[in-house]
């Protein structure tokens, strides 16, 4: 069961990141208006261009990491070493974005969804890693 629970936390985690798939298809002023379906009105100064090009290589690098915990999940014995890394590396994205979006006082939609995921995914995949290792080397 531990496996089980370890492979869909794995492939759970990589969806998260394969959502910003759409942002990249997106032309610009659209994915401002998807912004505002989640309650986040931009400011004018939002369509600066360099801001432009942080959304998108945030979104690329949000599928690229999806990628990495789908390949972990669908794989586990053959990317088992990378397992632990990906479990603390769901921590420390849960740390930061707890952090600043606390700092920034972030309205809890949509921000609390990110540190709850970050933290219960990252823990159950160390968790579970732990208690199956023996099984994936």
């Amino acid at each position: 069961m531990p496996l089980k629970i370890l492979r869909i936390s794995l492939i759970f985690v990589s969806l998260t990141g394969f959502f910003a798939i759409a942002v990249l298809l997106m032309p610009w002023k659209s994915a401002i208006e998807a912004y505002k379906l989640f309650g986040i009105d931009m400011p004018p100064t939002f369509e600066h261009p360099y801001m432009e090009y942080l959304t998108y290589l945030g979104a690329a690098l949000s599928v690229f990491v999806g990628a990495l915990y789908f390949m972990a999940g669908a794989w586990p014995k053959k990317y088992a070493n990378l397992i632990v890394f990906l479990g603390w590396g769901l921590l420390f994205i849960g740390v930061v974005v707890l952090y600043h979006g606390l700092r920034l006082k972030l309205p809890p939609w949509p921000f609390y969804p990110d540190p709850i995921i970050s933290f219960v995914f990252g823990v159950l995949i160390l968790v579970c890693y732990r208690k199956v290792k023996d099984q994936l080397v």
